[in-house]
């Protein structure tokens, strides 16, 4: 038999035998009658075991035997809403007439937040206070939690705590909801709750560290790992984010030692972890290691997420470009564009290092690929900017720069690079209209920016500010014309 189909266990033979024997009455087309707490268990049954259509089957055979039982109307509902089913699920609550029902009223409650009615859930919810009943108060905050709705959850977090305190395990799931909503106060207030009651717990100090880490308070977090390695020695989450923390605090070479511990633990995807070790030896700006441990992440058997696999291959290729290996860089890259076409970071790096060994059409096409692609990225723009400014493709730097600045015109450093661009085209219509948009003078400032950006080439520094007392003058004049 598939498993999809197999029948329950042994440990409960009777819930076996009625699924056999409505199964079989079904297809032989016999008459067959189940009382609804049998239909309620069968369709959850068939539900976990993603035999949907059974499920809905014996929902509706329910509906014709108890017409008016709420839990099967309640069932059915949420049957059609957890496939997006909203109308068919509103229409079939509307059934319901027992309003007292607890599951009704989280049926409804649930419909209401799903239409962003907070206030009119609210009311709902507030009737089931009474019930005392930290189970019930969790499913609650779970539903504001659903919606997004993280401080009317986190209220019904800290009432299933008052009465369930101590319910290590109630403790524990209420810790890790707030940690998930990012209410990490109050999940380390929950931790150390659960640390008081199990100092050696490695998981619980292990929690407290991750909620330290979020924090950005790495050495409380380092600690929590210790306390943690104190109560399990091979507990690879200690471990983990022992390294995460040495890392952030720039201390690599510990970091690099906590990371093999976990390698050699071998119970984590070692790919991951191979990301991170290359990516504290780029820090160290030990390229060749950085470079081996970032090719054994991406030739391992589990696949990176695509987040993480544009990281390392974005990162493999700088660290070719520092080695001077100019070809394997310019593979990475080539790698980059075809299974991430969006991803600007290969285009950007692709054309710097064409441009550095002086392959200025090879770079231009790699410009035009982003210019090409009516991308929103304002940093790939100016950056496009800035490496055409620097080579004296003025019309792409100016292509690239207003491509940018019609995006975001407040981006200061954007459009000095675009006035340096209008200067050296002397494209004074362009140059008038963005000195009165900015309102800023063109004194002291932009004179400071053209020397700094024009270091080493003193000839045209001085060229682009003779240009700067040319545009100061066309001002004056104007103005003058105008009084």
């Amino acid at each position: 038999m598939n498993n999809a189909n197999a029948l329950p266990e042994e440990e409960n033979q009777e819930l076996a035998r009625l699924i056999a024997q409505y199964e079989s009455s079904r297809s032989n087309e016999q008459n067959f009658y189940l009382d609804a707490e049998q239909v309620l268990e069968m369709a959850e049954w068939y539900e976990l075991h993603d035999r949907l259509t059974d499920a809905y089957i014996v929902l509706m055979d329910g509906i014709t035997w108890h017409p008016d039982h709420s839990g099967i109307l309640t069932a059915f509902a949420y049957f059609h809403l957890e496939r997006g089913e909203l109308d068919e699920a509103k229409r079939i609550a509307g059934l319901i007439e027992d309003e007292f029902a607890v599951d009704a009223k989280l049926l409804r409650a649930e419909l209401l937040l799903t239409e962003d009615k907070l206030t009119e859930a609210e009311a709902v919810l507030d009737t089931l206070a009474d019930e005392v009943d930290a189970n019930l108060y969790l499913n609650i905050a779970g539903l504001y939690i659903q919606a997004d709705h993280f401080s009317h959850g986190l209220s019904w977090l800290q009432k299933a705590a008052m009465i369930a305190s101590d319910d290590e395990e109630m403790i524990g799931t209420i810790a890790e909801c707030c940690h998930n909503i990012g209410k990490n106060e109050e999940a380390a207030h929950y931790y150390n709750m659960l640390i008081d009651k199990q100092p050696y717990s490695a998981d619980y100090w292990v929690g407290l560290a991750k909620v330290c880490f979020v924090r950005e308070q790495y050495d409380k977090a380092i600690e929590a790992c210790d306390f943690a390695l104190i109560g399990d020695a091979n507990s690879g989450d200690a471990h983990l984010f022992k390294a995460h923390c040495l890392y952030q605090l720039e201390n690599y070479e510990e970091s690099i030692k906590e990371y093999k511990e976990v390698l050699a633990m071998g119970n984590f995807f070692v790919e991951y972890i191979y990301a991170y070790i290359g990516t504290c030896y780029n820090e160290m700006q030990e390229w060749e290691q950085a470079c081996a441990y970032y090719i054994k992440a991406i030739q391992g058997i589990n696949e990176l997420d695509d987040t993480k696999k544009m990281e390392v291959y974005s990162n493999l290729s700088t660290c070719y470009y520092r080695l001077g290996r100019f070809d394997e860089a310019h593979d990475i890259c080539q790698t980059m564009e075809i299974l991430f076409p969006d991803f600007l970071d290969s285009y950007l790096l692709d054309g710097r290092i064409y441009s550095e060994e002086d392959e200025e059409e090879k770079a231009k096409e790699c410009w035009d690929k982003i210019l090409n692609k009516n991308t929103t990225d304002i940093y790939a723009l100016t950056q496009v900017g800035e490496y055409c400014l620097d080579t004296g493709d003025l019309i792409r730097a100016k292509k690239a720069l207003e491509q940018a600045i019609s995006r975001n015109p407040d981006n200061m450093i954007t459009n000095m690079f675009l006035i340096l661009t209008y200067l050296r085209l002397k494209d004074w219509k362009n140059l008038l209209k963005i000195h009165r948009r900015l309102n800023i003078s063109t004194g002291n400032k932009l004179e400071a920016f053209i020397r700094e950006f024009y270091e080493g080439d003193e000839s045209l520094s001085a060229e682009l500010l003779e240009s700067i007392e040319e545009f100061e003058e066309r001002i004056k004049r104007r103005k003058q014309a105008s009084d």
